[in-house]
């Protein structure tokens, strides 16, 4: 009867150990889904915006290449431009993001 009490002691303190490890695996993973990685960059960071080309058959709206500031008059070229189902240079696009960023 002694050598079965043992046993079943044994068996409930696995047990416990085991609940334990769980729960201590469990919070780990936890913890990295949600760790946010602060040494990550931007896409915005890796855009080279001086060194891309417009090419010269563009002939739509454009924005200053040094700070790409939105204007009024940038913005009402740009809706005429998108009524004639035109696009926005990517430059230009890319720069207005960044700027707001």
């Amino acid at each position: 009867v002694v050598t079965g009490t043992v046993q079943v002691v044994e068996v409930m303190i696995i047990e416990i150990k085991y609940k334990e490890c769980d729960k201590i695996v469990k919070r780990i993973a936890f913890e990295k889904a949600i760790n946010v990685d602060s040494l990550k960059k931007s896409v915005a960071d890796e855009l080279d915006l001086e060194n891309m080309v417009v090419e010269d058959s563009y002939k739509g709206p454009r924005l200053d290449d040094e700070n790409f500031t939105i204007t009024a008059q940038f913005m009402e070229e740009l809706m005429g431009w998108y009524k004639d189902q035109k696009v926005l240079h990517r430059k230009y696009a890319y720069g207005m993001l960044i700027n707001i960023k």
